[in-house]
């Protein structure tokens, strides 16, 4: 998290794992935080596990006014991840 602050100060940055959070059926952790580049903000969600000395994280980005609009599908698409 403290490298995202400092590429860019301005970022929002909130952790929200819990201990539902998951990946592929495996504990991860969910960052969302904004950036911005030149005159486009962005809000990004991050997931992220590791197995097998491994790791796989997934990134959801889009414009901080059309997050919301993507998100559930964004969602339903990290959900059928599998790590096999």
């Amino acid at each position: 998290m403290q490298k995202i602050k400092n590429n860019n100060p301005n970022s929002q940055l909130t952790e929200e794992s819990q201990p539902s959070t998951t990946l592929s059926n495996f504990y991860a952790y969910k960052l969302i935080y904004t950036r911005q580049e030149g005159q486009c903000k962005y809000k990004v969600m991050e997931i992220g596990t590791v197995r097998n000395c491994q790791a796989y994280y997934i990134t959801y980005t889009a414009e901080v006014t059309e997050y919301s609009k993507y998100l559930s599908l964004a969602e339903d698409m990290i959900n059928s991840f599998e790590i096999k």
